[in-house]
């Protein structure tokens, strides 16, 4: 599902090439299940939003959120990154996992952020993590378009427990 949602997105972002960040307003959603709040684009398709995931789709990018049921085994942000390289190489990242890192505290959470690319396109897997580590998150967003960037760091850092 997951993989067709990517090929379905791919196609869609590279058939509009605009200039995003003027046209795009951020709204908060909020992932009901798990009471988390984020900015996104106001034209987000939510087509899942459980107690497992929070996947949707916009005119300029694929977003996914996941609850990650195995973070009894991270203590550190180490630990968290060892996980979202793995995650980076099994989705395709052309850098081999070697994407660009970066580590932002949003409050309520410390994210571990990878940037790289699949295909032509560009990607962001972060991992939200709270101060404690009991609850951990996978974020991963899709998007093509150049005046993405700005848009991509605002949704990342909007990230907060309601």
């Amino acid at each position: 599902m997951k993989k067709n949602l990517l090929v379905l997105l791919t196609f869609f972002l590279l058939a509009f090439n605009f200039n995003v960040k003027a046209q795009t307003t951020l709204e908060t959603y909020t992932w009901a299940d798990l009471g988390i709040s984020f900015l996104a684009p106001n034209d987000l398709d939510i087509e899942i939003n459980d107690s497992e995931s929070f996947e949707s789709l916009s005119e300029i990018m694929l977003l996914s959120l996941s609850n990650d049921s195995s973070n009894e085994y991270y203590s550190s942000m180490d630990d968290l990154e060892v996980v979202a390289k793995f995650m980076a190489v099994d989705m395709g990242f052309s850098n081999n996992g070697t994407a660009t890192r970066q580590v932002v505290s949003l409050g309520d959470f410390d994210a571990l952020v990878l940037k790289g690319q699949v295909d032509e396109d560009d990607v962001v897997l972060a991992m939200l993590a709270t101060e404690d580590f009991k609850t951990v998150f996978i974020l991963t967003i899709l998007y093509s378009a150049e005046d993405s960037e700005e848009i991509v760091n605002e949704i990342i850092t909007s990230f907060k427990l309601n």
